[in-house]
C-alpha cells in the first residue's frame, strides 16, 4: 500500500498548462499499472454504488440526477453530444447504455467558481484498456452538430494510484463558438474501473483557475471505495 494524494497530483500537474494544481493530504491506494482490466460482472445496482451527495466535499453542493439529465451530463463530460460528426471519424466516444442501468451521475457545484465535480458510473462489457487506446489515438478532433463546431483536445496523464482493476486519467478542453460567445470547458478526468463498473470523477471550470485537485482527488477514493464495498 502507498500513500500517495501527493503522486496523484505530481502526476497530473507535470503536464497541465491551464490546470496546475496543489496538493496536500494523502490517501491511501496501491499503485496501478497500465493493465488489461477485468469485466467480471458487480451484482449491485449501479444506482446503490453511487457516491452520496453527503460525501462531496462542503463546498460542492451535490445533486444526483435522473434520467435524461444524467445522459446529458456525459455528453457534456466527453465533449461530443449524441449524434454529432466527428472528425477523425473513428473517435466518438464508446456507446453506452444511458439509462438508468447503465449511467448515473452525482454532480456537485462550487457556487463560488460554478466549477463542478461530476462522478459517473458506467455499466460496461470493456475494459479500460480500449478506452485508453481510444483515447491515445484521438487526442484532437472536432464535432459538429447542428451548426456547431467544438475542438476537442485531450492529454493523458499517469494513472491514479488506487485500488482499481485499472487506472487512467487525462485533461481535456472543450472549445465552442467563437468571438463574444466562444465557451471553453477545462476538465480534469480520474477513471478507475472495477469488474464492469467504470467510475469516472471530474472537475470542469469554464475559466483560467487551478482545478481543486484535493477535492477531485477525494471524490474520486470515495467513489472507487462505494463501487468497491457495494
Amino acid at each position: 500500500m502507498v500513500s500517495s494524494r501527493a503522486a496523484v497530483c505530481a502526476g497530473v500537474a507535470s503536464a497541465l498548462i491551464v490546470l496546475t494544481a496543489g496538493c496536500g493530504s494523502s490517501i491511501s491506494g496501491t499503485a496501478v499499472s497500465q493493465s488489461v482490466g477485468t469485466t467480471r460482472h458487480l451484482s449491485a445496482a449501479l444506482g446503490s454504488m453511487l457516491l452520496e451527495s453527503a460525501k462531496f466535499p462542503p463546498q460542492y453542493a451535490a445533486l444526483k440526477l435522473a434520467q435524461p439529465e444524467a445522459a446529458q451530463a456525459s455528453e457534456d463530460l466527453s465533449g461530443v453530444a449524441i449524434g454529432a460528426k466527428v472528425d477523425p471519424g473513428g473517435c466518438k466516444p464508446p456507446q453506452q447504455d444511458r439509462t438508468a442501468n447503465g449511467t448515473a451521475v452525482v454532480v456537485g457545484t462550487d457556487a463560488a467558481t460554478r466549477a463542478t465535480i461530476s462522478v459517473e458510473l458506467l455499466r460496461t462489457d470493456s475494459p479500460l484498456s480500449v478506452l485508453r487506446d481510444q483515447v491515445g489515438q484521438c487526442l484532437d478532433l472536432t464535432a459538429e452538430k447542428n451548426g456547431v463546431t467544438s475542438t476537442v483536445h485531450t492529454e493523458v496523464q499517469p494513472p491514479p494510484p488506487s485500488d482499481a482493476d485499472d487506472t487512467m486519467a487525462f485533461t481535456r478542453t472543450v472549445s465552442s463558438g467563437s468571438g463574444v460567445t466562444q465557451v471553453k470547458q477545462s476538465m480534469l478526468t480520474l477513471i478507475g474501473q472495477i469488474g464492469d463498473v467504470r467510475t469516472s470523477a471530474t472537475y470542469m471550470s469554464f475559466g483560467a483557475g487551478q482545478p481543486d485537485t484535493a477535492a477531485l482527488d477525494q471524490v474520486f477514493t470515495d467513489a472507487l471505495a462505494r463501487v468497491r464495498d457495494a
